[in-house]
């Protein structure tokens, strides 16, 4: 029976698949692994007809990100502007003047 191997990315929108042997894992170090990834690298190989992507691949999975990240902020838009409609709906105090306020009288002293 041959060899199956799975896993998936963090948000699990792209998952892979492969069924037949691996290569031996190679750990490189080299400046351009390190540059690409961030940190050295651990990688493995198949042939390719043995590989296989399921549900969204990474540009579909990007797509999707986008999308959602757009309709979060259409929705605290939506948000903001139901909150001044409230606001405004609310009665308005009544200006008050400046001359409204009695000005209290200073003491004066008995002569």
């Amino acid at each position: 029976m041959a060899d199956a191997t799975s896993g998936q990315c963090l948000c699990g929108q792209v998952s892979f698949s492969v069924t037949g042997p691996l290569r031996d894992v190679i750990d490189c170090h080299c400046h351009r692994c390190r540059r690409w990834t961030g940190h050295h690298i651990a990688a493995t190989a198949t042939e390719q007809d043995l590989r296989r992507v399921s549900r969204a691949t990474a540009r579909q999975a990007a797509r999707q990100a986008a999308e959602a990240k757009s309709q979060a902020r259409a929705a605290r838009h939506a948000e903001r502007l139901a909150a001044r409609a409230a606001k405004a709906a609310l009665p308005k105090p009544e200006p008050k003047s400046p001359f409204s306020k009695a000005k209290p009288k200073k003491a004066t002293k008995p002569v």
